[in-house]
Order: structure tokens, then sequence, then C-alpha cells
């Protein structure tokens, strides 16, 4: 599997995180914005997943984002 270059825009971040979506806690790079996530992936430096996380990993930051989440209960 080819490993992608790590090209960041200007003043984005790499933030270090794990996936709390499963019990598996999948490490993840949440690439930060302006305080706004860009894009989540795996972290290629864990020896079991090598870099892989499942769709519901990859998508937290598309759900923090959306204008119907659930803010009060």
């Amino acid at each position: 599997m080819s490993k992608e270059p790590n090209v960041l825009k200007q003043g984005a971040q790499v933030r270090r995180s794990y996936c709390r979506a499963c019990y598996n806690a999948c490490d993840l790079d949440v690439v930060v914005l302006n305080e706004h996530v860009e894009s989540i992936k795996g972290h290629g430096d864990n020896a079991v997943y090598d870099g892989y996380t499942c769709l519901k990993g990859r998508v937290q930051g598309v759900l923090l984002q959306d204008p119907r989440r659930l803010l009060n209960s």
C-alpha cells in the first residue's frame, strides 16, 4: 500500500487522537485548520493497524460539523 505524502494547507496542524466509535480505539491523525477538522486518517506508525481505520472513524469530522447533530439531551 502506498503512503500519500503529508501535504498540509498553510496553518493546518496534525493532532494525534484515537477513534471512539468502537472498542478498537484506532490511532488517528486529525488535520485541523482554524479549529475545524479538515480530514481524519489512520496513524501509519501503529504496529497493529498500520494506518487503517474503518469508515466510522474517518467520517467523525463530518459528523462533528453536521448541523443536525444532537447538542443537548
